[in-house]
Parts: structure tokens; sequence; C-alpha cells
């Protein structure tokens, strides 16, 4: 039985596995052939002419098995495959990888960039709470240091820790979802790990006039004997309904 190796150059970058295929190194078959052992050159740097060079040597023993006395020996004369002319390969250096953000240094890199679009102070205040004193914390407690490491499953959790209001709610939510798309455009990530959380619903209530009655009866005539009480009005309406 016959098998196909690479006899790889010294400089080759798979020289430790003799069954890579796609290098530009010579091929070798190698086994038992005929009751021999058997090692030898392929003449060739391609693995499939390696192969079909291998299949046409055993078929020949075979061939040559069925027709001579079994005390013959010798092998077979083999063609070999003519020799394609050697193709000089480029070995590009690897491209070097970009290094991975920390979730302190963007939430720093954030905060700076607020300060100096001069937000209000109470603002830079908020975003202070949510990110350093909130977020990052947050994630320290979960063991969590790369950006990279926020998922949306991470982000759902987080939000799980907020005490506040609907509304406080909505805008640290909103708030958040900046914090990330500034990281996307920094290039720190490549997506917004936001974008699946679902809206917080706020209820808003109108604001109506004061009715003058209710169930426990009317409100403006105390409001208006005690108005009374003050003293005597500062103003005077003439016919026409005009004020002085």
């Amino acid at each position: 039985m016959l098998s196909v190796y690479t006899r790889h150059n010294p400089d080759c970058n798979y020289a430790s596995d003799k069954q890579w295929r796609r290098c530009n190194c010579p091929k070798w078959i190698w086994g038992s052939l005929a009751g021999k052992f058997l090692r030898r050159s392929a003449k060739t740097h391609s693995w499939e002419q390696a192969e079909e060079f291998r299949l046409r040597m055993q078929e020949s023993a075979a061939h040559s098995c069925d027709n001579t006395p079994e005390e013959t020996t010798e092998l077979p004369h083999i063609t070999e495959p003519a020799r394609r002319p050697t193709v000089s390969i480029e070995v590009l250096p690897p491209t070097p990888q970009k290094p991975r953000v920390t979730i302190e240094r963007s939430v720093e890199a954030y905060l700076a960039d607020a300060r100096s679009r001069e937000l209000e102070i109470a603002t830079l205040s908020k975003l202070d709470t949510i990110f350093r004193k909130q977020f990052l914390a947050w994630t320290k407690v979960q063991g969590l240091e790369y950006l990279d490491q926020l998922d949306l499953d991470a982000l759902l959790s987080f939000r799980e820790t907020w005490k506040d209001g609907r509304l406080a709610k909505q805008k640290k939510q909103s708030r958040l979802i900046g914090f990330f798309w500034a990281a996307v455009r920094r290039g720190y990530i490549a997506q917004n790990p936001c974008m699946g959380l679902g809206k917080i619903k706020v209820i808003h209530v109108p604001t109506d006039y004061f009715p003058e009655t209710s169930s426990r009866g009317s409100w403006m005539q105390p409001l208006v004997a005690a108005t009374n009480a003050a003293g005597p009005s500062r103003w005077r309406t003439t016919g026409q309904g005009s004020a002085h």
C-alpha cells in the first residue's frame, strides 16, 4: 500500500505536517509495493499529480503480478508525470490584529468626549453616575473586562438592576444606546449590542383643569373666602371690562 506525503523545505510554514497538501514543497511516495518497501520522489509539487502517480504505480504492480511468476520482484517501469514549472508562492505577513478595547477605556473616552462638547454640568453628572458608578462597577462585579464581551444578554441583566421609574429608565437606556454607538464609530466594536433591547413603555398622564366640585364638595368656596379675607382687592373693573 502506497501513500503520498510532503517533504517540506526547511523554510516552509507547514514543515511539521507531512500531510499538508497546498504548499509548494516536493511530494513523495512511500509504502509497500510488490512485497518491498519503497520510498521515491513523485517528481512533482502537486499533491493531485502525486496521487495519480501513486495509483499508476499500484495498478502497474498489480498487473505485473498477474502476468509474471511469483518470484519476480522487479518493480515495473512507471512513466513519471511531466514536471510542472515551479511556481513561487509569496507568503504575505499576517495582518496585525487590532487590540481589544477594555470597558473602562471606552467609558473614559465617552465621558471625555462629553466634557469636550461642553455639556451641562447636570448632564455630565448623570453620565458619570450611569457609566462610571453604575455600568463600569457592574461589569467589574460580573468579571467582564473587554467591550466585545458585552452582548444583548449582558445588557438585559444590567437593565434588571435599575431601580428607577419608567421615565428615568427610558432615558438611561437611550444614553446606553448612544454610548455603544459612540464605541462603534470609534471602531472599538463592530456592532451595537443594544439594538435588541425592547423599548421601555412610559405612560404619560395629561394635565387637566381643577374641577370646581368634587365628591367631597366644593373646594373653591374656601379658597375664595380666604382670598377675600386677605384684604380689599387692588383691582377695579370698569363697565367696559378693562382692569386698572
